[in-house]
């Protein structure tokens, strides 16, 4: 393989599907990934039959979200073992097309204030990102539902730069890639948020790379439907 890097999943346990997102998850990186090297677990033990996984126990630490995944990817970054680039992804991160590891894209779905009447806390999370950010950089919106690469150093960096003790602390993806000034390539965001049935999954995914799912999305066609797209097991499975 050429230039192999690692692959870094977040994980906690409240899956409301018992980890069965990350067992496809792992399914679609071996049937559309290449030259990656080992995947790394960061926080909760994988439940559900899953081995051959580095596993680097974290727990969560704060109650906003943005500054419990910051803190596990900067734990990725102190792992010496898990390499200087590497692909970040979430447990329901699901490849539809065939992808190079240390080459993936960075998507954008649009631009951050696009989410400012986003009705949750995270709306506070864009705007402390918006703040940092304006007059001086662009304001493309990376937080979309696909993976990243990252790399350790520059990761790093963003520790003592910016302020994360703020709540709701900032959109991570974000910063890291309009700090860098990083072009990225529009793609709407494929997160499947409500329950479909086969033949609407179908026509939904239908010219998408990469796509994710709410809690709120699992019924009996998308289990059926996962079966479909990625019916050999990997070698992370009994």
């Amino acid at each position: 393989m050429d230039n192999p890097i690692d692959v870094v999943i977040p994980l906690n346990h409240r899956s409301f599907w018992k980890d069965n997102e990350l067992k496809y998850a792992l399914r679609s990186v071996q049937k559309h990934l290449k030259n990656y090297r080992d995947i790394f677990i960061i926080g909760n033990k994988p439940r559900g039959g899953l081995y051959n996984l580095c596993h680097v126990p974290f727990p969560d630490q704060f109650i906003y979200p943005a500054r419990n995944i910051f803190a596990k990817v900067m734990k990725a970054c102190k792992v010496a073992d898990v390499s200087d680039n590497f692909l970040f992804m979430n447990d329901d991160h699901f490849l539809l097309q065939n992808f190079d590891a240390d080459k993936f894209p960075f998507f954008y779905k649009g631009f951050l204030k696009e989410d400012l009447s986003n009705p949750t806390d995270y709306k506070h999370t864009i705007e402390n990102t918006i703040k940092v950010l304006n007059g001086s950089h662009p304001l493309k919106n990376f937080d979309t539902h696909t993976p990243i690469l990252y790399n350790k150093k520059r990761f790093i960096e963003m520790l003592d730069i910016y302020d994360w003790d703020l709540p709701h602390a900032y959109a991570i993806k974000s910063l890291y890639c309009n700090v860098q000034n990083i072009l990225g390539i529009y793609e709407p965001d494929g997160k499947i948020r409500r329950a479909k049935a086969t033949d609407m999954l179908r026509d939904y995914l239908a010219n998408k790379k990469v796509f994710s799912i709410d809690d709120t999305a699992i019924n009996s066609d998308l289990e059926n439907y996962f079966k479909h797209l990625y019916p050999e097991k990997s070698k992370y499975e009994i």
